[in-house]
């Protein structure tokens, strides 16, 4: 499936503590055609004490995050 035009693989390697290394490591190496997405900036909604430290993100937000990388209602 990796040749397939509809595919989107997302890369949301993370370490809390090196906020850069996820990225840092995608630069290194990722699958080809992959893309980048961070946990904190673009898959997370604001931290707040009853939903812990990475709740998701408004759906608004997350529409806009997946439209920026390439996904839409006919992406896998």
């Amino acid at each position: 499936m990796i040749d397939s035009a509809d595919l989107r693989i997302v890369d949301c390697r993370f370490d809390l503590s090196a906020l850069s290394a996820g990225l840092d490591d995608y630069h290194r190496g990722h699958i080809p055609g992959a893309v980048y997405a961070d946990l904190e900036r673009d898959l997370s909604g604001p931290p707040t004490t009853d939903r812990r430290r990475h709740p998701l993100p408004p759906p608004a937000h997350l529409i806009e995050t997946f439209s920026y990388l390439g996904i839409s209602r006919g992406t896998k």
